[in-house]
């Protein structure tokens, strides 16, 4: 990996282990409407993706239902789910360090933006980006392209040849490449081999990427 001046993160699977709290939040929701229940398998698969698409795809609901879902969702994610949640060994150092060295940090996640923010601040990350990126409860700014291009933008940033988005699913793989930045795959995270296979660079762990990048 080259040295970059600005790596943005996503949120789930990658600087954080969400998966429980997401998963009950699923299985609630999937209770309460009365969908067919989902193998845990299955609701790892809700991680990541805009849950408007996972709950519109995986059961044909229809615009009503599906804001319906997703408000159920919330309602446990809110109350409970939020903090059913871990940092990855080594984030917190590896942030710092990445600080110290002053290279540019971000965050950009189709996690609601209240959430990503409550998250950060609850485990003291906050304060190592320039800027956190998340989308509205009304389904608008899921898009990750969409995402990375607000955090440029944001930042003035014109030089995508030194930016790379780290995250762990294909959203983010295919979104930093349309947004025309580079893509670092976090393997530790939740996606599998072939959407890993898309991005540029991979990483095995959060502190992994200290030495990709030679900082």
């Amino acid at each position: 990996m080259q040295p970059f001046e600005l790596l943005i993160w996503d949120l789930d699977g990658t600087l954080t282990d969400s998966a429980p709290g997401i998963m009950n939040a699923i299985f609630y929701s999937v209770g309460k409407m009365g969908l067919a229940p989902l193998t845990p398998e299955e609701s790892r698969g809700f991680i990541g993706p805009p849950l408007h698409d996972s709950f519109q795809k995986r059961f044909s609901l229809n615009s009503d239902d599906t804001s319906r879902a997703v408000e159920l969702f919330r309602e446990y994610y809110r109350g409970k789910g939020l903090w059913e949640n871990n940092l990855y060994p080594g984030v917190t150092e590896t942030l710092r360090t990445l600080s110290d060295k002053k290279v540019t940090l971000a965050v950009a996640t189709a996690k609601p933006l209240v959430f990503a923010e409550k998250i950060l601040g609850h485990f003291q990350l906050a304060r190592y980006f320039q800027i956190i990126a998340g989308s509205h409860f009304d389904g608008r700014k899921t898009d990750k392209e969409e995402l990375i291009r607000d955090v440029l933008n944001g930042l003035s940033f014109t030089r995508n040849e030194a930016v790379c988005m780290v995250g762990d699913r294909l959203h983010d793989f295919n979104g930093a490449k349309r947004a025309g930045v580079f893509s670092c795959a976090a393997t530790y995270g939740y996606g599998t081999e072939e959407e890993w296979d898309m991005a540029d660079y991979r990483i095995s762990s959060p502190c992994d990427i200290l030495r990709r990048i030679g900082v």
